[in-house]
């Protein structure tokens, strides 16, 4: 003799079942890649970091990718390689620095007008000298390079306009600046982070030269021993200084200025809040940093690191006008997701 089942469990396995029966949902169609418009190509590309881009990855999607990665020297005009190695696998190890230095610079074919890399040796320097003529914004960070290297370099970049060396490992402070103020004659933005505090009779002589670029409108000077008569010197001597960071310049008495001093740095503005002892905080770049602005008829801009305007100012220099926001989002995502499946292999 049959049970009959409850009214109420004879209704949960029709459910049970109606649900297996539901026919999955159709998968979405594929994105050709190949089609997309090269201007949304190009704004993908410049989101991306260009160590990945020289390496492979993304730029090989397919044709169209490669020709823009690889065909468009605006890609190429602002080359910046902080992210290093850690793009390259492990499985390439003949791909040193050096090696996307010089891929980087052949894509670029000349039109290179800023470059900003860590650990920058002899050959890379000449190198970018030698292949990059109109540069205009060098960025050094822990370089590590001769005085001959230098000399020779720094001689063949006469339209440089921003200069930064910090930590560096060089022969001669006062040396290196010497040749800076008499071969960049166009200098509009130095920036100089020492490792240690330079002596009394180096950091005097580096006022002296700083005090001989005429053309500053922007001064960074880390870890020097000046003090207020030299302070005075070199405002004195750059009258289009706007800008002014001197961070661990122990002998600077800003109680002890006199009144014609006090009413020359009132017309600058001076970064009081930036006045730490952090090292760590030179490295990464934490403090604000001057860039050259490609597409904006050679004005320069102001950018915190972690600030986002200064992530979407660079990613966005001189692409990507017309295309739709919500494209670009769509296409980030799959762009997202094909990165994750190839690291994932």
């Amino acid at each position: 003799m049959a049970i009959a089942m409850p009214p109420l469990a004879r209704a949960s396995q029709r459910i049970r079942y109606s649900k297996k029966r539901k026919a999955p949902p159709p998968p979405p169609p594929e994105r050709d890649w190949a089609e997309l418009h090269p201007d949304l190509i190009s704004c993908i590309l410049h989101r991306l970091d260009q160590a990945e881009l020289l390496v492979g990855g993304v730029a090989g999607v397919c044709r169209s990718w490669r020709h823009a990665a690889r065909d468009e020297p605006e890609l190429w005009r602002r080359i910046d390689l902080r992210g290093g190695l850690w793009y390259v696998p492990p499985f390439r190890p003949k791909f040193s620095m050096e090696t996307m230095v010089r891929k980087a610079l052949r894509l670029g074919a000349g039109q290179t007008e800023a470059f900003l890399s860590e650990g920058v040796s002899n050959r890379t320097l000449l190198l970018l000298a030698e292949s990059a003529p109109s540069l205009k914004s060098l960025h050094l960070i822990t370089c590590s390079v001769s005085k001959q290297a230098f000399a020779k370099a720094i001689k063949m970049l006469p339209l440089l306009e921003e200069l930064e060396i910090s930590l560096p490992s060089y022969f001669d402070t006062q040396e290196m600046v010497e040749l800076v103020a008499g071969a960049c004659l166009q200098l509009k933005h130095f920036r100089l982070v020492m490792h240690d505090y330079e002596d009394r009779r180096t950091s005097a002589g580096v006022a002296s030269m700083v005090a001989r670029m005429h053309k500053l409108r922007s001064l960074h000077l880390v870890r020097l021993k000046l003090d207020n008569e030299e302070l005075a010197t070199i405002l004195d001597k750059c009258h289009d200084l706007e800008y002014l960071h001197m961070r661990e310049c122990s002998l600077i008495d800003m109680d002890a200025m006199d009144d014609n001093l006090q009413v020359k740095l009132a017309q600058i503005n001076m970064d009081n809040h930036e006045y730490s002892s952090d090292r760590i905080v030179d490295y990464e770049y934490m403090i604000r940093c001057i860039y050259y602005d490609l597409d904006g008829g050679g004005d320069w801009l102001s950018y915190d690191y972690n600030d986002d305007s200064y992530v979407e100012y660079c990613y966005y220099i001189g692409s990507g006008d017309g295309i739709d926001d919500a494209d670009l989002e769509e296409y980030e995502k799959i762009l997202d997701i094909k990165s994750m499946r190839r690291h994932l292999r």
